[in-house]
């Protein structure tokens, strides 16, 4: 029943991922093409660290890894392309995180990685509390009910197998609560 559970919260985070790229596709874009790079990598890093812990709960990041692809894609075609600061952070911190695979081992990597994406989701957390997009509200719910549902059905409370999902609830949950406030 868990991996069942642990499959479902991976698939909603993909499908809600989906349909964020199908949402892309349709409507002009302002997202950035490196900033989702980004966080694709990291997906990456995650899920093959998840993978090579042995976690019982892959499901979510593998979810959001082929969501961040999808949206890759699309930004691709219709995305803007900036760098600043904040993707030169990003990106050198998700290098560390693939260097601490390398040398250390998955453990190191999710840490890095999920520091990572706090980091990363420090400007989209500031400009959804000072112009928050209503019309997000069912990503940041959908994505914070995956990470609470991958949280649950977890085995054990080790950083292979809630410390990713546990970020990832608190961090749509904060998202979630600024675009609905």
């Amino acid at each position: 029943m868990r991996k069942t559970l642990g499959i479902v919260a991976g698939a909603t985070a993909s499908v809600t991922l989906l349909a964020f790229a199908v949402d892309l596709m349709i409507h002009d874009v302002s997202l950035n093409i490196a900033t989702w790079a980004c966080w694709l990598a990291l997906d990456v890093v995650i899920t093959t660290s998840l993978i090579k812990a042995k976690s019982n709960d892959i499901w979510l990041f593998l979810g959001y890894t082929i969501g961040a692809f999808l949206i890759t894609v699309t930004l691709l075609f219709k995305g803007t392309w900036q760098w600043g600061m904040m993707e030169s952070i990003v990106a050198a911190l998700c290098a560390i995180s693939i260097a601490a695979q390398l040398m250390s081992g998955p453990r190191l990597a999710i840490i890095f990685s999920m520091v990572t994406m706090v980091i990363g989701g420090i400007p989209t957390i500031i400009e959804a509390m000072f112009t928050p997009d209503r019309s997000t509200w069912w990503f940041w719910g959908s994505c914070a009910a995956c990470g609470i549902l991958s949280m649950a059905v977890a085995k054990r409370w080790t950083t292979e197998e809630r410390f990713v999902p546990s970020i990832s609830a608190a961090l749509n949950g904060i998202m979630f609560i600024l675009v609905v406030m």
